[in-house]
């Protein structure tokens, strides 16, 4: 059983209405100013229509590490293979200690994820990296799928671990900005799919790539 789907712009749509409306798709965690928010940065006319994006050096949120977690993943930064089903986008990470300026030195990153299908593996869309000098890491994976949880539906969402090494580690999930199953929808009750500062929002950049960014504060 799937549940129904939630409206997706189409690339036309997409940038149709990013013309109408440059400021309506910023992150709710962007970077600082004067960093590239885009992977691949748009021409100078697009980007001097975007205000300066709000920035923010509040702790992130944790939520619930579920029962999906596996140690030892792999150190890659491409989650999905060609082969697998599903909408590519590419996620940005920034990594903050308390200062907002540098990331917490020897920290170490777990990102783990459900298929198209909402089904976790053990050995597949999974990664463990260290977290390198600038605080940035890229992964290229798939929008998981949603699935069922006792009752209802888990939104689509991704798991992260951020382990400093003379710190407890920050175990938190991200979410998609719009899906209707957040917040009161989401089956998990001990979840915190409700916190916008972990709602992802999908851009294009100039090639037509979808990707989205997120700033880690421990």
């Amino acid at each position: 059983m799937r549940p129904p789907p939630w409206p997706r712009l189409s690339r036309r749509a997409f940038l149709r209405g990013l013309a109408a409306a440059p400021g309506a798709l910023l992150l709710a965690c962007d970077a600082e100013p004067g960093a590239p928010l885009d992977p691949s940065p748009a021409p100078s006319r697009a980007r001097a229509a975007l205000p300066a994006p709000t920035v923010t050096c509040d702790p992130t949120t944790p939520d619930l590490l579920g029962p999906y977690y596996r140690s030892g993943a792999p150190a890659v930064t491409r989650l999905a293979a060609a082969s697998d089903a599903g909408d590519p986008f590419r996620l940005v990470v920034d990594v903050r200690d308390a200062s907002c300026r540098k990331p917490p030195p020897g920290a170490l990153l777990e990102l783990w994820q459900a298929d198209a299908d909402g089904v976790y593996h053990p050995d597949r869309l999974r990664a463990r990296l260290p977290v390198p000098e600038d605080g940035r890491l890229v992964f290229d994976t798939i929008v998981p799928g949603r699935y069922l949880q006792a009752s209802g539906w888990r939104p689509a969402h991704l798991h992260l671990r951020l382990t400093p090494p003379d710190a407890p580690p920050l175990v938190t999930q991200l979410y998609f900005a719009g899906d209707p199953y957040l917040a009161a929808a989401d089956s998990c009750g001990e979840c915190d799919s409700a916190d916008p500062t972990r709602h992802l929002e999908l851009r294009l950049d100039r090639v037509g790539q979808a990707y989205a960014h997120v700033r880690l504060v421990v």
